[in-house]
This record gives structure tokens, C-alpha cells and sequence, in this order.
């Protein structure tokens, strides 16, 4: 469905969405936008010169979160922006004043209205490969819990293209390696159909629709982190982590299949998924910035038997997709801690031989040597440990031990207790692969 507004009328387009809730907004709630820079103010002023007061909306997702967004579509350095708003009047829905710079100045090329009250995402995206970017709404229907996406084309008037109920979650990308952008949307399930991937391209009399699509995991209830990269050597796909009802996060990978013209998700298909499983929100990431993207596998450190699992630290075992293999392989490990959070990268040649323990009331992870004979394992000597204070009852006067960080009220120490184990591990090794877990 396309329409268009006019740049002389500066007309109002209104996307309808039937049944939509209205959002309660008391007059107090109004808000202007803090802390504007010169061009957002600039922005902010065509709205205030319409509207006496407004609330700001923010997008929740992707990577343009602000209430108002600036860039420059055709790359001719004259820059347009998109400014997201409510009024007072009308709570159940969203006005967009879309701005282009004249002259030095921004001037109000019109508004549009979409009935919504939940903005999810901006993109600045070439989706028809014309050499100019549409500015693409994702956004809340009434009607689905499918979110929509709504496509404005900014030249001499605008065009408004309306793609209804197509994602939970997407991302953007050139998935297919033919120099355009698609989008992969991935969609739960409902009464009446599957959850699935759906990788869906533009075509100028379709418009945005599905090039292919393939099966997920059917007892996904939510999705935790989706991105784009590189999953094998010379493959580009994206990795999804998604959450259960009962709170299991799994991973699973995608890329189109060029000779097949195929999405496929091989790790949900052909095994390996399952080694996914976790119940500990660790997500996916290209965590050595090396343009490939790590998958995490989580288990317990080795322990005895009758050991209480929740004194246990976890081993993280960092993994790549392995194209040729169709399968996961080992990059590399680090400890995990629950209490305090944090991560320990360790050298694979330590992977089986040291354990660790954390103390909750203490706040303290234990690392020890492990030393197995006879197919039993015991815990051996203790390597060091790391401790987190808060900034009140740490007193540096009566402690040995490093600080490691700093992070708001809380101070992170560690010290070494066995220097002299084949196993340990120096203060520079520490520090170097000591990382907090937000």
C-alpha cells in the first residue's frame, strides 16, 4: 500500500490500525526533549511551533534510539531528519515530522501520523537500491503482535510503502552477497503458523516480500539478541539468541544458500543446537572483533560429585560455526562467575585442569588447580581469587590484595595465592582477561 505526502501541502499521511489502545498521558507527562544539541533543537522547533506541548518518543531497539535522527539519505551533504513525537490530544498514536536542511536550516518537509503506541525501531536503510536510503519505521499494530514496518521514500514527495504483521525481531543486511540489502525478520508463532526466519527483499512491484524462509525452534517465547556478521569463514549470515517460556536461551544461525536460493538454519536442522542450551543470559558476539561471530556454550567447571551446583562456576566454551563441518568448533574458554558477574579468559591448556568456586555472601570467586587420577577428580591447590566491595567497606590499609576495577559503587581485587603452580595464573593474565558482565 503506498501514499504519498505532499511537500507543498505538507500534508498529513495517516498508516490505520483498527482497535488500537490509547495510552494515558496526564498533562505533567508532556515532555520537550532533553538535552537537544543545536540541530535537534533547530528540529524540535518545528514541532513547537505547531504543537504548544508534546512528549518525545524513543525507539527501543536498533541503533538510532533517540527521539529525533539526522542523516543524510542521498549523500549530497544537504542532511534529513525524522523527529518522533506524541501530542497531548491524540495518545494513541505517533506523529513523524520528517525535516530537510535548506539553506543552512532545516525546513518541515510534513508529518505522519502512524496509530501506534510503540515505536520499536528507525533505519536509515537503501532497502530498493536506488543510491538513496528510505527511512524505515518498525513499529506495534494493534491488531498482531507482529510488529510492521513502514517504508518512506524521501525525494520531491514522500512515499509511504506499508508492510504489515512481518517481524518480532529484525535486522538489516546484505545476506545474499548480491550488493543489496535485505531485511531478516523473524516471526513466533501463533495459532496459525510456525515460528520462522524469513529473509525478505525489495521488488518494485512487490515491494518488500519474503525470498525465502526456514523453521525455528517452535518453543521460542521471546528473542534476546539478533545480529549480522560474519558466522564462518567467508559466510555472512546473523545469529539469534532466543528465550524459552521457563527462562533456556539457545542459539541458532542463518545464511542464504546461494546455489539453492535457500535460508537455512543448520544448527536447529542438521544438530548442535541443543549444546546451545543455557539457562545464564550470556548472548552471542563477535567478542575478539575479528568479524566473525563467537556462540556461547555454558556448563559447570569440574566438580565432585556431591558438590552443591550452586557453588560452582561455569566454563564458557566460545564457539565459531564451522561451514565445512556444518557444526560448531572450540575458539576459545573462559570462566564464569554468577556472584559477582564476571568473565575470566583462560588458556585452553588450562581447560579441564583448574576449577572454581564463588561465595555469594563473600562476594569472592575461588580458582584452584583440579587434579584428577583414576577417572576421579579432586580440588587441589587455590590459585587466587577475586573479590568485589563496595566502595564503603573496602579499606585499602588492611588488604593485600590488586584492584582490578572500578565499576559505580563496587571495587573488584583479586590476589594471587600459588605463584608457583604450573598452573597459574600471573596478575598481567588476570587483568588482561578479567571482564564485567553488565
Amino acid at each position: 500500500m503506498k501514499k504519498v505526502l505532499s511537500l507543498l501541502l505538507s500534508a498529513v499521511m495517516i498508516i490505520s490500525l483498527a482497535g488500537c489502545s490509547a495510552l494515558s498521558l496526564e498533562p505533567e507527562d508532556i515532555l520537550s526533549l532533553p538535552n537537544a544539541s543545536g540541530d535537534e533543537s533547530e528540529i524540535i522547533s518545528l514541532i513547537s511551533s505547531s504543537y504548544s506541548s508534546y512528549e518525545p518518543v524513543y525507539p527501543l531497539s536498533g541503533e538510532n534510539k533517540n527521539a529525533v535522527i539526522i542523516g543524510d539519505i542521498d549523500q549530497d551533504d544537504l542532511r534529513e531528519a525524522v523527529a518522533i513525537f506524541r501530542k497531548p490530544d491524540d495518545p494513541g498514536s505517533i506523529t513523524l515530522l520528517f525535516a530537510r536542511e535548506q539553506n543552512g536550516r532545516f525546513v518541515s518537509m510534513g508529518e505522519s501520523v502512524i496509530q501506534t503506541n510503540l515505536i520499536d525501531r528507525v533505519d536509515f536503510v537503501d532497502i530498493d537500491s536506488d543510491q538513496t536510503e528510505e527511512i524505515l519505521i518498525g513499529y506495534q499494530g494493534a491488531s498482531s503482535a507482529l510488529r510492521s514496518v513502514a517504508i518512506y521514500e524521501i525525494g520531491d514527495e514522500i512515499t509511504v510503502t506499508d508492510v504489515p504483521s512481518v517481524y518480532n525481531a529484525l535486522i538489516y543486511d546484505d545476506f545474499n552477497a548480491d550488493g543489496n540489502i535485505e531485511a531478516l525478520c523473524i516471526r513466533l508463532s501463533n495459532d496459525s503458523d510456525i515460528s520462522k526466519a524469513c529473509l525478505m527483499g525489495y521488488d518494485e512491484a512487490l515491494g518488500l516480500s519474503e525470498l525465502s524462509s526456514c523453521e525455528i525452534d517452535s518453543d521460542t517465547a521471546s528473542v534476546k539478541n539478533l545480529i549480522s556478521g560474519g558466522i564462518s569463514e567467508g559466510i555472512h549470515g546473523a545469529v539469534l539468541d532466543c528465550e524459552t517460556e521457563d527462562g533456556i536461551i539457545s542459539t541458532q544461525v542463518f545464511y542464504y544458500y546461494e546455489q539453492q536460493k535457500t535460508l537455512l538454519n543448520p544448527l536447529f536442522v542438521y544438530g548442535g543446537y541443543s549444546d546451545t542450551k543455557r539457562s545464564v543470559p550470556i548472548l552471542s558476539a563477535d567478542i575478539d572483533s575479528d568479524g566473525v561471530i563467537e556462540i556461547p556454550e555454558i556448563g559447570l567447571m569440574p566438580h565432585l560429585d556431591d558438590e552443591k551446583d550452586e557453588t560452582v562456576c561455569s566454563m564458557i566454551s566460545w564457539q565459531n560455526y564451522d561451514f565445512s563441518m556444518m557444526a560448531l568448533s572450540e575458539k576459545s574458554s573462559a570462566i564464569l562467575c554468577p556472584d559477582p558477574v564476571f568473565t575470566l579468559a583462560i588458556d585452553g591448556a588450562k581447560e579441564g585442569r583448574v576449577t572454581a568456586r564463588y561465595e555469594k555472601d563473600e562476594r569472592t570467586a575461588r580458582v584452584y588447580e583440579w587434579e584428577s587420577s583414576d577417572g576421579k577428580g579432586h580440588i587441589g591447590n587455590e590459585l587466587f581469587y577475586i573479590r568485589a566491595y563496595s566502595k564503603a567497606e573496602y579499606n585499602k590499609d588492611r588488604i593485600n590484595e590488586v584492584i582490578l576495577c572500578e565499576m559505580n559503587e563496587d571495587i573488584y581485587t583479586y590476589l594471587i595465592e600459588d605463584a608457583d603452580s604450573l598452573l597459574s595464573f600471573s596478575g598481567e593474565e588476570i587483568e588482561n582477561n578479567f571482564a564485567l558482565i553488565k
